[in-house]
């Protein structure tokens, strides 16, 4: 069995509202966000059996902290 069949999908799913990606944990590297599309082809899902939230991945976070002048903020770092 697979990872991705053993884990069922979030049912809140974070999509950045600049780049319409999300995060995605079997996309092989932690940290990972790929487009919204790819993931639901992925798990065979409809965007409406999910509900969405949005947020910012952290590449677009980053371009809008800049340019909104916010401060930087470290990535998360796993506790290992």
């Amino acid at each position: 069995m697979q990872k991705s069949d053993a884990m069922a999908p979030p049912s809140i799913l974070p999509v950045c509202c600049l780049c319409h990606q999300v995060p995605d944990e079997d996309a092989g590297s932690p940290g990972a966000w790929t487009p919204l599309q790819d993931y639901l082809d992925r798990h065979h899902l409809s965007e409406g059996a999910l509900s969405l939230s949005h947020t910012y991945c952290p590449s677009c976070y980053v371009e809008q902290a800049q340019a909104w002048h916010l401060p930087q903020v470290a990535p998360a770092r796993s506790a290992a």
